[in-house]
């Protein structure tokens, strides 16, 4: 039964929402906590492992791109509905003995089902408060990307080591129809959602995708996503393995170290954003306020993954680890708010997601990649120190792009007035980006 007062229920939606983001990230971490002794069961060499980890991003760009495209015609609830059916489903392969290429088809559409996930969510959450009380449940929603992996890290480890390997995408399983009950219960979309924009008639528009195209600021938010994107997908698919296999460290050791840099990646979510918030409030400017901060999280996950290489094992490799390496990751608010800054209301939504599956792309090849490397490698340790190297050099030219091409306080795109029945081509007003 829901609860009668607005606001507690508005809470206990984004409450459910927030499971959801936690579920989301929990299966995304799920093969890499595994990759030992899955690797080892089923014969993969690290070429083939890399493969599996990239086919979760297969889809994953896409499947954004198309919801923000086409995802208004239906609604927000049932899509989120349609994405945990698929997750549980997309779990059972693993669960039961399969072949590499039902498991590469299992991961491709646990990637398409969870593409779209987080913005969905966020959408949803929004329309239950105003604008002005929107920040908070953003901001919770947000650091359930970092807490599905900073819990599922040692509890799924655990769960490994005494149940098998398997067992692991049982619990997910499991989890994801936990989740369906309860929003089925008590989820649904709130009274401030939005209603798509007419096509024709007063007040219609349309998407000005050139003008959106001609963003240098833009395309600076998706070259430096391009480059975070990279780092997460490697990180997320890898570092577990470079715990045990380079740096020496148990499986247990592995689980706790890689929840403690998902906790420091969850606070700084939060502390991005504060700090992002008070430059603009003492008359920063939107550069300064978000593109400057988001190169320098770039750069510090670079040095972290031009040093850990040569450092050995040790308490220095973990504490670069634990505050260093995560800060790639707090590019992806700067850039979202970046944007929001200079697209108009009409666009706003698609010049995200279209913007985010752009900057995605680089997830697809980046596990891949690095198995290749490793194979290529005399040892491991090698491998491992190119694998990372690369990384480095494309954080590096990520926030290079990003201060070389953004300039957000200098430009703002219109949006297109949709044509009418006694309109014609001369009568639309269109406006690209303007200074």
């Amino acid at each position: 039964m829901f609860p009668h007062s607005r606001s507690v229920r508005a809470w206990t939606v984004t409450g459910v929402l927030l499971l959801f983001v936690f579920v989301n990230f929990a299966d995304k971490a799920a093969l890499g906590l595994v990759a030992e002794p899955l690797t080892r069961e089923l014969g993969l060499s690290n070429s083939e492992f890399g493969l599996l980890s990239s086919a979760f991003y297969f889809l994953f760009s896409a499947s954004s791109i198309a919801v923000g495209l086409f995802g208004t015609r239906l609604r927000a609830g049932w899509l989120l509905v349609g994405c945990a059916v698929l997750w549980s489903l997309a779990q059972l392969p693993f669960v039961f003995s399969a072949g590499l290429a039902v498991l590469l088809l299992a991961r491709v559409v646990l990637g398409a089902a969870e593409g779209p996930g987080v913005p969905l969510a966020m959408a949803t959450a929004f329309s239950w408060f105003p604008a002005s009380r929107r920040t908070l449940p953003s901001g919770l929603l947000l650091t359930g990307t970092g807490l599905g992996v900073m819990v599922a890290s040692p509890a799924l480890t655990w769960v490994a080591g005494h149940y098998g390997w398997r067992s692991v995408f049982t619990v997910l399983a499991v989890a994801g129809a936990v989740w369906l009950a309860l929003w089925l219960a008590f989820g649904g979309v709130g009274p401030y959602a939005t209603a798509p924009a007419p096509r024709t008639g007063p007040g219609a528009t349309r998407a000005d995708l050139r003008a959106m195209l001609r963003s240098r600021t833009w395309w600076a938010c998706v070259v430096g996503m391009f480059a975070m994107a990279w780092g997460t997908a490697v990180m997320t698919s890898w570092l577990p393995l470079f715990m045990i296999r380079a740096l020496g460290y148990s499986s247990a050791q592995m689980g706790l170290a890689n929840s403690a840099f998902w906790a420091v990646f969850t606070v700084g979510c939060l502390g991005v954003g504060v700090l992002a918030d008070r430059l603009l409030r003492r008359g920063a400017g939107p550069r300064r306020a978000r593109l400057v901060p988001g190169a320098v999280v770039l750069l510090l996950s670079a040095v972290a993954m031009a040093v850990l290489p040569v450092m050995g094992g040790g308490l220095p490799a973990l504490l670069v680890i634990l505050v260093l390496l995560p800060w790639y990751g707090l590019f992806m608010p700067l850039a979202q708010a970046a944007i929001a800054d200079i697209a108009p209301d009409a666009q706003r939504t698609r010049a995200l997601l279209i913007g985010t599956g752009l900057g995605q792309l680089s997830a697809l090849a980046g596990p891949y990649v690095v198995g290749v490397l490793l194979d290529a490698a005399p040892d491991a340790t090698t491998g491992y120190r190119h694998a990372l190297w690369l990384s480095a050099a494309l954080l590096v030219a990520g926030a290079v792009g990003v201060l070389a091409l953004g300039h957000p306080e200098r430009e703002r795109w219109r949006t297109v007035a949709a044509p009418s029945a006694d309109s014609s081509p001369n009568n639309n007003t269109t406006q690209g980006v303007v200074a």
